[in-house]
């Protein structure tokens, strides 16, 4: 299998990008618009948002975790998926709504790899305000966008 793909036993989620994941991200994607609180729309939601983060499309991606959090608020994906709106921010380049979001995950799951991850977001964020300034995004911010490795892995 290629670099950066990635394989689940799920129908559908042998991906490799966001070109070849297209079938199953349309899949999601028409589960969540038909079901959007069905037990199976929660994963829906996650692989989606997942598959467009990957693909750098955070505007995608955010609407798939809003939708998590708007119909699942209380599931254990919920901290993940507050995790990832923090870093879309963060990636795209909107250090207050980055910074906002990581202190809101921070307070709200602390002690967990989600709220860990958010005090390291955070910290990301403030460096890259004392480099940049407000609201810009100077040359190697995009060396610095946020990963967490470590959550993928569970």
């Amino acid at each position: 299998m290629p670099s950066g793909c990635w394989r689940s036993t799920s129908p559908g989620s042998a991906t490799c990008g966001i070109d070849r994941a297209g079938d199953a991200v349309d899949r999601w994607e028409t589960l969540v618009r038909d079901s959007a609180a069905s037990p199976l729309a929660e994963r829906a939601w996650a692989r989606a948002g997942d598959a467009y983060f990957q693909a750098e499309r955070y505007t995608d991606a955010r609407r798939c975790y809003q939708g998590l959090l708007a119909h699942f608020a209380g599931s254990p994906a919920a901290s993940i998926a507050s995790l990832r709106l923090a870093q879309c921010a963060y990636n795209s380049g909107d250090d207050a709504a980055a910074l906002e979001g990581f202190a809101r995950v921070a307070a709200d799951y602390p002690g967990s790899g989600a709220g860990r991850e958010a005090l390291r977001g955070q910290e990301r964020s403030l460096y890259r305000l004392s480099q940049d300034g407000p609201g810009q995004r100077g040359a190697g911010a995009a060396d610095r966008s946020v990963s967490d490795q470590r959550l993928r892995r569970r």
